[in-house]
């Protein structure tokens, strides 16, 4: 049976909570200052208020130092017409904050607060100094503060609406968790624009302007930077110092440094816009992150750079990157439908294990430079798959000697190669190359260089040496590829017991060559479609 006294004891409570709550709002009181009025200073009107109370200030210019002491939880101070708050008294010595907070809550609305400035002992020069949680400021503008707009220590802070030009420290400052700030505009800022200290912060819709120091810089964990506009940032324009940070859809002109900058685990960076950087566009130091539909152009410096492990550097579209497009250092991390073009080193650079490269667009890597680049120490089981490489000035596709047992599929690699560079630079063991061409390339098409490799269906057109080319190495085997149009050999062999099967090799200088060992050689055509034993090669 249903306990009724319990019932009616929960009842009661309820109603009694009822009660107190209107018995607190009908408590609380609205305080006038007016210039003349029974309140003519700001600090008289928070002397009479008591908790929730508002003061609401008429328009004027206060030229004062407020204090709003303990015993004033959910105070607000709110402007009625243009109010200003200057913070230096008569004779221009420093007096500390415009506005010094000491209790839990309270709301600042509304108001101007200038000329701040440190006494010269502990009160500093902050336009507003708020030592409790829960703080808001909205709607408030502030100038030539000396230390800070806004210093916080204590959680929940909330500023919006608000503006600063000209402050000669911080704009805003936060020592606290879950701190807010959102639509905050700065200009000419001769420090960071905001810095938080602190958990789960979140940074919206701002805008900055010749922020000398950082335009944001969050340290805590779970931070969030959304939205900004940031113009001539003097240093790091969006740092996060922390794991799970989320950096998206920000846009980024003229930063002297980096433009995203995240050093913790499972890092988001989506959807930025960044250009004409000084330094690197976007650099993420951490495992599990996602970078992704980002657009970088002008970057002065690399392009994206990736520390860390099992990573997706995911649809990114770079252009003019002045040293590496991607640079990927670490294990187990995959780079999938990029665009990069008109870069001054490799397009894409990956130094670590079991990578995955797939989908790319890399046009005109400049200089001695590859479209694609894979190296690292014992490098295992790399899939490199269904990228286009056009117009780069070395190797269009490169695998180095430390790889093994590489997937190489899909890839078309196009003019690529300076000097007698290659479209396909492949060296290491067991790899398996299939449905890759080569094409228009000034060195050989598929350079190969190592043993127990698979190189099956692929084509070689147009290059300006060998169509493929085995270096070196015992057991390889090419089945199945054609070579046409080359101006060396088609296919050539200088390595040990090689298979060479069922190859179409048509239009080459000589077709097919060798100096090494072939174990098997069958169904081969040559130009004029007789099946051939191969001569030895000419020189190249």
């Amino acid at each position: 049976m249903p306990d009724h006294n319990a019932s009616l004891l929960a009842q009661r409570l309820a109603a009694l909570a009822a009660l107190l709550l209107f018995a607190g709002s009908a408590q609380a009181a609205t305080i006038v200052v007016q210039k003349g009025g029974p309140h003519p200073t700001i600090q008289s009107g928070v002397n009479a208020a008591g908790v929730n109370d508002t003061v609401l200030v008429k328009k004027g210019l206060y030229q004062e130092n407020v204090s709003v002491p303990a015993g004033k939880t959910g105070l607000k101070i709110k402007a009625a017409g243009k109010v200003t708050i200057d913070a230096r008294p008569p004779g221009g010595a420093g007096a500390g904050p415009g506005i010094l907070i000491d209790s839990h809550g309270v709301t600042i609305d509304g108001l101007t607060i200038k000329n701040a400035r440190n006494n010269g002992g502990a009160l500093l020069g902050y336009g507003i100094h708020g030592k409790q949680a829960s703080l808001t400021v909205k709607g408030c503008r502030f100038t030539a503060n000396e230390s800070a707009d806004v210093y916080v220590e204590g959680d929940n802070a909330l500023i919006t609406n608000s503006s600063s030009w000209g402050t000669f420290g911080r704009c805003v400052s936060v020592v606290g968790s879950s701190a807010v700030v959102t639509k905050l505009k700065v200009e000419h800022c001769a420090d960071d624009a905001i810095r938080i200290a602190g958990n789960a912060a979140r940074v919206a819709k701002c805008s900055f302007d010749y922020a000398n120091g950082n335009a944001v810089e969050i340290a805590g964990v779970d931070g969030l930077i959304e939205g900004c506009k940031a113009l001539h940032a003097g240093n790091w324009c969006y740092f996060i110092d922390g794991p799970s940070g989320v950096v998206r859809n920000n846009m980024l002109r003229y930063a002297d440094n980096w433009g995203v900058f995240v050093d913790g685990d499972a890092a988001e960076v989506i959807d930025n816009d960044i250009a004409h950087g000084a330094n690197w566009g976007i650099y993420v130091s951490g495992t599990n992150a996602l970078l992704r539909g980002n657009k970088l152009r002008s970057i002065a410096n690399y392009g994206i750079y990736l520390s860390g492990d099992s990573g997706s550097v995911q649809d990114n579209d770079l252009l003019d990157i002045f040293n590496y497009g991607i640079n990927i250092d670490g294990n187990d991390n995959t780079v999938d439908d990029n665009v990069i073009r008109r870069v001054s080193n490799e397009a894409i650079r990956y130094d670590g294990l079991l990578p995955r490269i797939t989908d790319n667009v890399c046009e005109d890597a400049f200089g001695s430079s590859e479209g694609i680049r894979v190296d690292g120490v014992a490098v295992l089981n790399g899939v490199v798959r269904g990228n286009r490489v056009k117009r780069c000035g070395s190797h269009g596709i490169q695998i180095t000697s430390n790889c093994t047992n590489f997937t190489i599929k899909k890839n078309i690699v196009e003019d690529c190669g300076g000097a007698n560079r290659d479209g396909f630079h492949i060296e290491g063991n067991g790899h398996d190359l299939s449905q890759n061409t080569a094409k228009g390339c000034s060195g050989d098409g598929f350079y190969l260089s190592g043993n127990s490799m698979d190189v099956i269906n692929n084509e070689a057109v147009g290059n300006g040496r060998d169509g493929f080319d085995e270096q070196s190495g015992n057991g390889n085997s090419l089945i199945n590829n054609t070579a046409k149009d080359n101006a060396a050999e088609g296919i050539e062999n200088n390595g040990t017991n090689a298979v060479i099967n069922d190859n179409v090799a048509k239009k080459n200088r000589i077709d097919f060559a060798k100096s090494g060992t072939i174990s098997s050689f069958v169904g081969n055509t040559s130009s004029d479609g007789t099946h051939v034993v191969p001569p030895a090669p000419e020189l190249d």
